[in-house]
């Protein structure tokens, strides 16, 4: 009886949304800066929900929530490209289905992967190897990379739909080297699951170690600092050793700081497998800068999230030139530095 009211509540959640009200603007309204600035709250308001969400309180947690941050990335960049299809509001009610499911920790989430309006399936032999793999007791070691791979199966699909394979060749590009990894990952899997799999809120899924940091006593961070890069560059800018010493003395003169967390990011201006190297590199070059300095190694963790958690959103419409639009995006191309404490230093 309880197996039931649990498939018909995930039921109810799934169909409250099925037939919402649209979420964004109709493609002919989209011609002020008020319309476009509500829809950008949209997007903002769902990524906000999703950081909330613990990947671990869920079976697939780490699928679902990959998906979904996938969908909205799709939604985004093809809203941005002034898109009238309806792909980009069904990719996004997708995920806010998505999004109210993990948040009511729904354990029955379907994995599978429905084909979205105006797309079609394109590269068969790595969709059969995202269903191989969904079917195999080693589905927990590559949930991430398969739900961005089915994801970017997808949008090479509709890209293909529209303007032919050459115009899909970026996506397919990523989606090659999402199955490549998945299958790295998935020969050196073992079959028992591993508690945690990943780094914690990570993209990548690439070392199987136990939990080194307890949970902050605090739910925010005592410091928090940002750094910012240049475009394209893993190193820190100009600015970039200036601002972290405010991180360091904060850890001088808090000596008890017992977890620093770096969470780096990119803009949007390159593949999403080069955007996730780059953040990884980002996070890295900060943890590196800031042991060269006297801080303790054990001390830190690190979360790369490539281009999936923009700080702001620039149309190219907007800035019409390269240099333009990366001066816009300035802001995503940075890492947030994050210090706790066991107690509150405010």
């Amino acid at each position: 009886m309880k197996k039931v009211l649990v498939v018909c509540l995930s039921m109810l959640l799934w169909n409250a949304t099925a037939w919402a009200e649209p979420l964004l603007s109709a493609p002919k309204m989209r011609m002020t800066d008020a319309v476009i600035q509500s829809d950008l709250n949209v997007y903002h308001t769902l990524q906000k929900r999703m950081e909330l969400i613990e990947p671990s309180d869920l079976i697939h947690g780490h699928y679902h929530l990959a998906k979904t941050r996938a969908l909205i990335k799709m939604s985004w960049d093809e809203y941005h490209e002034n898109e009238s299809t309806a792909l980009v509001e069904a990719a996004l009610q997708d995920a806010k289905k998505m999004i109210v499911l993990m948040e009511a920790k729904t354990q029955d989430i379907s994995l599978d992967t429905d084909m979205l309006p105006d797309t079609q399936k394109v590269r068969p032999k790595l969709w059969k190897i995202a269903q191989e793999m969904k079917k195999s007791n080693k589905f927990h070691c590559v949930e991430t990379p398969i739900a961005e791979l089915e994801v970017e199966l997808m949008w090479a699909g509709h890209q293909v739909k529209e303007m032919g394979m050459i115009h899909a060749r970026n996506e397919l590009d990523d989606a090659e080297t999402l199955a490549k990894r998945a299958q790295i990952l998935f020969d050196a899997c073992d079959s028992k699951p591993l508690e945690p799999t990943c780094i914690p809120a990570s993209r990548l899924c690439e070392q199987p170690a136990p939990v080194l940091f307890p949970k902050p006593v605090v739910q925010r961070p005592n410091h928090k600092t940002i750094v910012y890069f240049d475009l394209n560059k893993g190193n820190l800018n100009a600015k970039g050793p200036g601002t972290l010493d405010a991180a360091l003395k904060f850890i001088q003169q808090y000596p008890d700081a017992y977890r620093i967390r770096i969470e780096a990011h990119t803009d949007r201006l390159a593949s999403t497998a080069h955007n996730e190297i780059l953040s990884k590199a980002r996070a890295e070059h900060v943890r590196d800068y800031l042991i060269q300095h006297g801080v303790a190694k054990d001390l830190f963790e690190l979360a790369w999230f490539g281009e999936t958690q923009p700080d702001v959103f620039c149309s190219d419409k907007d800035y019409p030139t390269h240099a333009k639009l990366a001066k816009c995006l300035q802001p995503n191309r940075r890492a947030e530095v994050l210090i706790y404490t066991p107690k509150s230093k405010e």
